[in-house]
């Protein structure tokens, strides 16, 4: 499992380190956090848990994704449109996301991933191990996930909305 963020508090990633230490120990689920941890909680938790590898900054963070299987973004408040979110789905990487900001606009509920709401460690937990269990649907919903973006965020249909947009203002 994956979370790509500057993590600050309002980002979540305590209940997701909780979340993943909640699940059974026997499981080789393991949590991978890539960007700046600005939040001492998390450093905290991060290192008491055998499960939960920091990575900081990184460069190439495609590369890191490839080998998820699931992408989480946990965020508590004010999360815009996460472009960690959607990089994770265009590479074709199973999302699971909480009810805050654009993030549910983006993952539509048992469609191309999971929504859960946020500060919940158990909801949280229980996708992960839902997604861990269910080959199938897991792979469905990657597909889903990067047929997502390719159709909706493309540079063409943005462009073409982009000057619909304008011609409209300027016609006004």
């Amino acid at each position: 499992v994956a979370c790509v963020a500057n993590m600050r508090p309002v980002k979540g990633v305590s209940y997701l380190i909780r979340a993943i230490d909640s699940l059974p120990k026997d499981l080789p689920i393991h949590l991978v956090l890539v960007g700046d941890v600005r939040d001492n909680q998390i450093k905290k938790y991060a290192a008491h848990s055998f499960k939960v590898h920091t990575l900081g900054y990184q460069d190439d963070v495609a590369a890191i994704l490839t080998n998820a299987t699931a992408f989480v973004m946990p965020s508590v408040e004010r999360e815009g449109l996460s472009k960690a979110l959607l990089e994770a789905m265009s590479l074709g990487i199973t999302p699971i996301v909480t009810r805050v900001g654009g993030m549910p606009e983006v993952v539509i509920h048992e469609q191309n991933g999971l929504v859960v709401p946020p500060r919940s460690s158990e909801e949280l937990a229980a996708a992960i191990l839902r997604l861990y269990k269910n080959e199938e649907e897991r792979r469905s919903f990657a597909r889903n996930a990067k047929n997502t973006i390719y159709e909706r965020f493309n540079v063409d249909g943005t462009t073409r909305e982009t000057m619909a947009l304008y011609r409209r203002l300027v016609s006004c």
